[in-house]
């Protein structure tokens, strides 16, 4: 029998009679495999503070890593603008029109989304944002124009990546010092970029694909400086939110029943019906009188 009441369809199922159970029989446990490379022993910085005291104060120095990182972008950055500077006989910065009209805000943050689940969060490195489509930083009585890294996978970034991409994004801080911008409105890469990578020397541009048009690597000159500045790959990093799966269906069976007879008790049904308990479909056993439950598949 079947009734529909507020879109509410009621199926009543009589269990069938009980059927001798057979005993299950347990799934061989499969050995662990042994790595004959041990892991190497990371350093607790709390735990091997020798005093409670030192211990809290580890504790809440979580971020002194992320401004010592935050710092080091800086110190290439201003090794990238004297090097152009100098690569364009201006050592005094006097092609610098736009010099002290804004500071640069270097930090460490998102490109993409704050969960890190979406592809573009773990393909794009970072960005130098001349515009204020992202908002405007207030310094004082002074505008900062930023220099993002990503956060996502930051710590599986190698020295050199981590270098070619710093010297990257400083010269498009320079170009929009002089007043004389690289990229086009919608992030385009122009050949003027091109040619002060080749006056930078350290890095140099890759075609690419796409509206971007153009990436970069490290050369071996930038591989000297990274060496010459004793430039390091990041040790910290942010990794996405586990993204749970989206069951397809739900598995709906009597719990009185259950165990007894599971084949004959149980149905299905989509997960955009059934909404955890609170869509449109509801079962009833006809032999107890007790609605179903449910449980995603």
């Amino acid at each position: 029998m079947a009734k529909n009441e507020k879109n509410t369809a009621v199926v009543e199922v009589t269990a069938p009679e009980k059927k001798p159970e057979t005993k299950k029989k347990s799934p061989t446990p499969t050995p662990r495999t042994r790595n004959p490379k041990e892991e190497k022993a990371v350093l607790n910085v709390v735990e091997s503070a020798p005093s409670f005291k030192g211990k809290l104060q580890k504790t809440v120095e979580g971020n002194k890593e992320v401004q010592a990182l935050e710092a080091e972008i800086n110190r290439i950055g201003l090794a990238t603008l004297n090097r152009m500077c100098t690569a364009n006989n201006d050592k005094e910065g006097l092609a610098m029109l736009n010099l002290g009209k804004w500071r640069i805000v270097a930090r460490i943050g998102t490109t993409g989304t704050l969960k890190g689940t979406t592809d573009k969060d773990h393909t794009t490195m970072g960005y130098y944002c001349p515009s204020m489509a992202t908002g405007q930083w207030m310094i004082g009585d002074m505008i900062g124009k930023e220099i993002i890294i990503n956060q996502w996978d930051l710590h599986g970034m190698s020295a050199e990546q981590f270098f070619n991409f710093v010297a990257h994004e400083f010269i498009h801080a320079y170009s929009d010092l002089i007043d004389d911008n690289d990229c086009a409105k919608n992030g385009g890469h122009k050949r003027v970029f091109v040619e002060r990578c080749d006056q930078l020397e350290w890095i140099k541009a890759i075609p690419l694909k796409g509206y971007i048009k153009w990436t970069s690597e490290i050369t071996d000159k930038g591989r000297k400086q990274l060496k010459k500045m004793n430039v390091v790959a990041p040790t910290i990093g942010k990794v996405r939110a586990e993204k749970k799966p989206t069951p397809k269906r739900v598995k709906l069976y009597c719990p009185t029943h259950m165990g007894k007879f599971e084949e004959s008790l149980t149905t299905y049904v989509s997960t955009a019906k059934w909404a955890d308990g609170k869509g449109n479909v509801s079962i009833r056993c006809n032999s107890c009188d007790v609605d179903f439950v449910g449980e995603k598949q």
